[in-house]
């Protein structure tokens, strides 16, 4: 069995982005070369797979993408030469769109009201959908060769569309061979001894209202040693932990330290008696500059406050309770706060 190293590392970023990037690295540590057949990326619901940066991967994909599109269009052709109804339909939708154009023209107001919501556009795409009910729509080897046997299979061998589809359906399936579809054996990459293949996942995570989030992910491989038929099985998780939505946090933040303020001058008011403080004596506090300076020490100090030395003293989860905390220590220590800040600022 050959001898293979799987790590996932995230890479440098934003503690508090909910955008990360990952870094898949497959390490043969074995004595002959392995080829990779799929690498599969397990990733939770709502989890949005933005890229994946891989420069020979990127390229059979855009590849694949452009022969899909060639397909669809010569089966269109076809269909567009042979029925007079899709020829109609696809022209009726024309005319649709031309007439809501124009008569989105006699009041211009309501023209770029719908141009500026995206109305417009969405009209135009719902009917455009339309007159391409009528076409097969190519995405893969499979739905090509179901187009070819229903409606170019018939046509003679010379025919220079049947021979072009023919031609581009063969390189369509070297190429998801290439892509590791469809459980093809030909490998993506092969790896060589004491070298790696690595891959650059960057996955957007959608944020809670006020707790921070919990993710899995892992990624599954299935890979064999040269010129054998074994099939292995490999991979790699990780966790991580997405903050909560920064406005909703730092709004907890802003107002916790009014708290805080009030209870510094309630406590520690030089003026006030023990045991006879006032609403009146508080609502500056509320109202005044103590309250504006607790609130911007807030706004600012939770922000970044993971870059301060109280936050390598302290590690804090960025939730809700992490927010309650420092938003009320910088109203009821807002001196040692500024301290603190001005430390960071090099002052």
């Amino acid at each position: 069995m050959p001898k293979v190293l799987f790590s996932l590392q995230q890479q440098f970023s934003d503690l508090r982005s909910n955008e990360i990037a990952y870094e898949f690295k497959i390490e043969n540590q074995g004595a002959g070369p392995i080829n990779l057949l799929s690498i599969i990326p397990r990733i939770p619901d709502k989890v949005e797979l933005i890229e994946v940066k891989s420069p020979s991967l990127s390229a059979a994909k855009e590849k694949h993408r452009e022969l899909c599109e060639q397909l669809t269009e010569l089966l269109k052709d076809h269909v567009k030469a042979n029925s007079v109804e899709a020829v109609q339909k696809q022209v009726q939708v024309e005319v649709d769109i031309l007439k809501q154009t124009l008569g989105s023209l006699g009041g211009l107001l309501g023209l770029y009201g719908q141009m500026f919501t995206g109305t417009l556009a969405k009209n135009i795409k719902q009917k455009r959908l339309l007159s391409e009910v009528l076409f097969l729509k190519v995405d893969s080897r499979r739905d090509a060769e179901t187009g070819f046997n229903q409606f170019l299979q018939h046509l003679p061998d010379g025919d220079i569309r049947k021979t072009v589809f023919v031609a581009k359906v063969e390189q369509l399936v070297r190429l998801e061979g290439t892509l590791g579809a469809d459980g093809v054996s030909e490998p993506l990459a092969v790896v060589e001894p004491d070298s790696f293949f690595a891959m650059t996942y960057i996955l957007k995570f959608p944020r809670s209202v006020a707790d921070p989030k919990k993710y899995n992910i892992s990624i599954e491989t299935a890979y064999g040693e040269t010129g054998k038929n074994e099939r292995h099985i490999g991979g790699t998780t990780t966790t991580l932990i997405i903050s909560a939505r920064p406005e909703i946090l730092t709004m907890i933040a802003v107002i916790s330290s009014l708290l805080g303020a009030t209870l510094r001058l309630a406590t520690y008011g030089g003026s006030m008696s023990a045991g006879m403080v006032t609403f009146g004596q508080i609502r500056p506090a509320l109202i005044g500059w103590p309250a504006l300076t607790a609130a911007i020490t807030a706004l600012v100090f939770f922000n970044i406050y993971e870059f301060t030395a109280l936050g390598d003293k302290f590690k804090m989860s960025v939730g809700w309770r992490g927010a309650l905390l420092i938003g009320f220590l910088c109203g009821l220590s807002g001196d040692r706060i500024l301290a603190a800040l001005k430390a960071f600022a090099g002052g």
